[in-house]
C-alpha cells in the first residue's frame, strides 16, 4: 500500500537525519518521501485561491488545512494526511527527542496544513506557541535555487525574559544556524521555552516560499475541532 510506503520511508529518513543539539534539539532531514511521491505533491499543489490569509501574526502567510474538502484535491493530500496524522508517525516522532514526562502524558493531534508565504514575509525570533508539543515542517519548493530563505535556528536569550515578547529581538536571540530551503526536506523539533527560531524579510518577488506544516496540539488547546 502506497501510504506504507511512504510512511516506512519517512521514518528511515528522519533516523538518518541530522541531529541537532546546541542550541536546543531538532532534527534536519532531506528526501524524506520518495520522489513521485514528493513531484506528485508539487504538480497537485491547490491554487492560491484556496488559501486563508493569515490575520494573527503575518498577512503575507496563507495557509490551507489538507484535512478538509478531499474530493476538491488530488488524492494525494488524502494519502499525505494520512501519513502525517497516522498514531505510528506521532509515536515515532515523540520517541526521537527527551520531552518532559508531564508534556507527554497530555494527548496531542496533528494538524497538517499547506502553507505559501509571498513577498515581504519575515517572522521574528519566537519558540512557538505552549499549545503546540512538536513542530513538523517540510519544505516543498521545486529546486535548490532558494535556500536562503529556510529557518534559522537562534540561540535563546539567557539574560532575557522568556515570557516579555518585546525581547524577542535578533540581538537578544541570535541566529546560530540556517536550515537550507531546498525540496522534499524537513525540520522537527519539540517545543519549549528555548526553541527560538525565525525567518529573514523574504525579498522573493513572485517567487512562493511553499510549505507544509504538521503541528501536534495539545487536544485541550483545540477548539471546534481545528486550531490556529
Amino acid at each position: 500500500m502506497k501510504v506504507d510506503k511512504e510512511l516506512t520511508y519517512l521514518m528511515r529518513r528522519i533516523s538518518e537525519g541530522e541531529r541537532i543539539e546546541d542550541p536546543w534539539p531538532s532534527i534536519h532531514a532531506t528526501d524524506i518521501f520518495t520522489d513521485e511521491f514528493y513531484n506528485r505533491m508539487l504538480d497537485n499543489f491547490p491554487p492560491k485561491e484556496e488559501f486563508e490569509q493569515c490575520k494573527d501574526f503575518s498577512y503575507e502567510r496563507y495557509r490551507l488545512p489538507i484535512g478538509r474538502d478531499y474530493e476538491k484535491y488530488d488524492i494525494v493530500w488524502k494519502e499525505l494526511s494520512e501519513i502525517l496524522t497516522s498514531p505510528e508517525l506521532k509515536h515515532y516522532l515523540l520517541s526521537q527527542f527527551k520531552i518532559p514526562r508531564v508534556n507527554l502524558e497530555k494527548t496531542c493531534t496533528s494538524y497538517p496544513q499547506l502553507v505559501r508565504d509571498v513577498a515581504g514575509y519575515k517572522i521574528y525570533p519566537h519558540p512557538d506557541s505552549s499549545a503546540k508539543l512538536l513542530t513538523f515542517t517540510m519544505y516543498m519548493p521545486r529546486d535548490k535555487s532558494r535556500p536562503d530563505i529556510g529557518m534559522w535556528i537562534n540561540e535563546w536569550g539567557k539574560k532575557v525574559d522568556l515570557f516579555n515578547r518585546a525581547e524577542y529581538t535578533l540581538e537578544n536571540y541570535p541566529k546560530v544556524r540556517q536550515i537550507p530551503y531546498i525540496p522534499n526536506s524537513c525540520v522537527i523539533f519539540p517545543v519549549s521555552k528555548y526553541s527560538f527560531h525565525s525567518v529573514d524579510f523574504c525579498n522573493i518577488d513572485d517567487y512562493q516560499r511553499k510549505s507544509l506544516h504538521n503541528i501536534y496540539y495539545y487536544d485541550n488547546a483545540v477548539t471546534d475541532g481545528w486550531t490556529e
